[in-house]
Parts: C-alpha cells; structure tokens; sequence
C-alpha cells in the first residue's frame, strides 16, 4: 500500500486525539511552527484554532472576507503576518501520536467560508478528499466512534455494499453538534431523550 503519511503542505497538521469525554474528543495538534502542541478539548475548539493558525499564515488563503459587526473592516483579517519559519521537520512533526487516534490534515482552499482538502487517518493510513469542514469531521468522528463504522467510511466500496444496513442509532453529526455547542451556555439545546450522547 502506497504510504499516506506525509505532511505535504506548508499548513500540514497533525491532529492527536488523545480520548473521548462528555464534551468530545480532547487532544491536541501540531504544526511545523511551533514545538509546543495546540490543545483542544472538542471538535468545535480544535476548528476554531486550525482556522487561527490558517489565518496566521494567511494559507490557503480565505475566498471570502470575513464578515462581522464591528466597524473594523473585515479584510484586514487577511494582512499576512511577519513570515513565519517552520521550527519542526517533517518527521519530527509525523512523530507525534495521539493516544487513541491520529490524523493528518492538509487545508488546500478555504472557498465559501470552509475547507477543502486532503486528511489522513494515519492509523489505517488511509486519505480521502474532503469538501467541508462539516465532511472532514464527519470523517474523524466515523474513526472515533466505534458505533459509527469507521471502516464503511473510509473504504467506499465496502459502504455501497453495505448502504441498505440500518443507521447507527446516533448518527456522528449529533456527537459534532453536541460536542460544538457544548462550550457555550445554551440551555436551548435539547437532543431527543433516547440519544445516549447527552447520556
């Protein structure tokens, strides 16, 4: 098998999943700019910093200015920063292994205010193309919970063949949505009383 375990790109991440808790997956990720790892405590919180760090380099670069309701204007968003130099090789920044799972991520575009790129699930070493930021953690969640069936994701084939199987019980947006607004105090968000995520 041809080995997908590179970084590839100047904003390459390796994304270290250490566990998993009420509020999502922990862990934390590194780039090839810094020794120390960027910690997360969801998916919602590692999003939000992969995207900082993306505008530090101002790499790839935003389609779409951001918009907001400030009076600052939102290109200046965009200014590149004084040119960063990478402090970590390639194979020292490969080096590093989640406890539970691991995944490489190359952010190529950043068209219609979300992701297109390539990920890699280095446990299996296996990549795909993803379109969305919504579809590269639909991706990492079909890896992380086993009840989700990671391999009927990240192997085509074997999903057409087993397309007419029943859904998982909880489908993996739900664990993202929780695990997103679960930082924030909304006690609006309700889930049915049958979904074992809020259980």
């Amino acid at each position: 098998m041809h080995d997908q375990i590179y970084i590839g790109a100047p904003n390459g991440v390796v994304v270290c999943v250490d566990g998993l808790c009420s509020k999502g997956c922990i862990g934390s990720f590194y780039h090839s700019y810094q020794k120390d790892p960027v910690s997360f405590g969801g998916l919602g919180e590692m999003i939000f910093r992969m995207e900082e760090f993306y505008d530090s380099l101002n790499f790839p670069r935003r389609s779409n200015n951001v918009r907001n309701f400030t009076e600052e204007r939102a290109e200046h968003a965009h200014e590149r920063e004084k040119e960063k130099e990478k402090i970590m090789a390639d194979q020292e920044l490969l080096g590093h292994r989640g406890k539970q799972e691991t995944f490489i991520v190359r952010v190529q575009h950043r068209q219609n205010n979300t992701w297109q790129g390539r990920i890699t699930w280095a446990d299996k070493n296996k990549t795909l193309n993803f379109r969305s930021i919504w579809e590269m953690v639909h991706l990492m969640e079909n890896a992380l919970y086993e009840n989700a069936s990671p391999e009927d994701m990240w192997n085509p084939g074997r999903m057409r063949r087993n397309e007419q199987k029943a859904a998982p019980a909880v489908r993996p947006g739900l664990y993202f949505l929780h695990h997103f607004l679960s930082p924030f105090p909304m006690s609006f968000v309700h889930f049915s009383e049958n979904c074992d995520i809020l259980k």
